[in-house]
């Protein structure tokens, strides 16, 4: 194999939990930030399907395309897209929301132009952007592959399974606030 590329989604558990920065919601605090909304579906991926993801691609359960002269300089070229789920991060919070209880939670708006305007500021004047305002524009803005549909799904065809529904959903916002 010369190289793969694995697309796998913003990580569902890692952007829940406080300490990778919670970056989609944070169910341990009660809070979120709802991205110019919150409407736009994502492709989310926990770290355990990504991690059998990477196991599937090496042992080869997937082939790509090949390249280069000859046998000897044959490289294939693979690229796989995986998740768990779509879910827009309003659909995310009523998930977490069922887990952890719907009261006490501080649900703010977050413009993702004013944010890229602010982190770009912030680089230009050597500070680096912490606020991941890029990441946030690219999803929320919902046209640069953010989100896959079925037919553009390699995880059965790795054998991770048909992904979630909402009760593996709360499962996973369960492990992540301890309960």
């Amino acid at each position: 194999m010369g190289y793969a590329l694995i697309f796998t989604g913003l990580f569902l558990d890692w952007g829940m939990d406080p300490s990778s920065g919670a970056i989609l919601l944070d169910p341990v605090n009660k809070k979120v930030s709802l991205w110019d909304g919150g409407e736009t579906p994502i492709s989310l991926t926990t770290v355990g399907t990504i991690g059998r993801a990477i196991v599937a691609v090496l042992e080869g359960k997937v082939s790509g395309k090949a390249s280069g002269d000859g046998d000897r300089d044959r490289e294939e070229e693979v690229v796989v897209r995986v998740k768990d789920v779509n879910l827009s991060q309003k659909k995310l919070l009523e998930i977490a929301m069922r887990v952890v209880g719907g009261d006490g939670w501080e649900v703010r708006e977050w413009d993702t132009a004013k944010g890229v305007e602010a982190a770009r500021e912030n680089i230009r004047s050597g500070r680096p952007d912490l606020t991941m305002a890029f990441v946030k524009r690219a999803v929320a803005a919902g046209v640069y592959g953010s989100v896959w549909e079925d037919g553009e799904d390699d995880s059965a065809r790795l054998g991770l399974g048909e992904g979630m529904g909402e009760e593996e959903v709360e499962g996973v916002v369960r492990g992540v606030v301890g309960i």
